[in-house]
C-alpha cells in the first residue's frame, strides 16, 4: 500500500480527517509501541466497565438471588460459580498470577511481556469492580510497569 500525504481543502501541507484516520488505522509497530501501556489500561478500564454491568445487574439483585433459591434458570449455576470466585478473591489471584508470570517471563527469560500483561490489565479491571481490588490493583500496576519497560528497552 502507497501512503500517500493528504491535504485539507485550500491548506496545502496539512492532513485533512480522512489522512489523520489512515494514520491512527494504519498505525506504525513502533509508534503502537510507544503507546503500550495504554491500550492495556483502556482494555482494564472496558473490563471495569462490563464488570459493573456484571456485578449490579446480575450479582446483587436480591430479585435474581429469590430465583435461584428453588430449582432456578439455567443460569443459577453459573451465578453461583461466580459469587463463589469473587469469596474466595479468584478474579484477583488470578491477574495477579498473570502480571507475575508476565514480570517473570520478561525479567528473567527476556520473553515477550505484552499479551499476558494485557491479559493480567483485563482481568484486573474485572476483579477492581468484583470484590477483589486488593490482589487486582497489585495485578494492574506490576502489569503496567511490566508494560512500560518492555517499551523502554524495545524503543
Amino acid at each position: 500500500m502507497v501512503a500517500r500525504r493528504l491535504t485539507a481543502p485550500g491548506v496545502p501541507g496539512t492532513l485533512g480527517p480522512l489522512g489523520i484516520f489512515c494514520r491512527m488505522v494504519f498505525m506504525s509497530r513502533s509508534r503502537f509501541r510507544a503507546l503500550q501501556p495504554l491500550p492495556g489500561v483502556a482494555l482494564a478500564g472496558l473490563a471495569a466497565v462490563l464488570a459493573t454491568r456484571l456485578r449490579y445487574d446480575f450479582i446483587e439483585p436480591e430479585r435474581l438471588g429469590a430465583a435461584c433459591e428453588k430449582a432456578g434458570p439455567w443460569w443459577c449455576g453459573l451465578r453461583r460459580s461466580l459469587i463463589m470466585t469473587t469469596e474466595w478473591k479468584g478474579i484477583g489471584a488470578a491477574a495477579l498470577l498473570l502480571a507475575v508470570l508476565a514480570a517473570w517471563g520478561f525479567l528473567r527469560h527476556r520473553r515477550d511481556p505484552v499479551v499476558q500483561a494485557i491479559a493480567a490489565l483485563i482481568v484486573g479491571g474485572f476483579g477492581i469492580v468484583l470484590y477483589n481490588a486488593t490482589f487486582s490493583a497489585l495485578a494492574i500496576v506490576i502489569a503496567a510497569l511490566v508494560l512500560a519497560q518492555h517499551r523502554a528497552q524495545t524503543t
